[in-house]
């Protein structure tokens, strides 16, 4: 939900999508968090989204060799 603490546990994961939301997404612990692919859209002027601590690789829904792509089709 828009505002919410996303923390994540040590592991690898599937890349993810964020969409026009307001979020602080942030490992838990020392253990490693590896995500295939992030991608942030849409986001209104007023909304902010916070990566901490996370090990962002390329990911397959990604053009190559983006780890991270933000776009805007506002």
């Amino acid at each position: 939900m828009n505002g919410d603490v996303i923390v994540i546990r040590g592991g690898t994961y599937a890349g993810f999508t964020v969409q026009n939301k307001s979020l602080w997404i942030a490992r838990l612990g020392a253990n490693d968090v590896t995500i295939s692919g992030i991608i942030i859209e849409d986001l209104a002027v007023e909304r902010r989204v916070v990566l901490s601590g996370l090990n962002v690789l390329a990911g397959p829904t990604l053009p190559q060799p983006n780890a991270l792509l933000v776009r805007a089709d506002r």
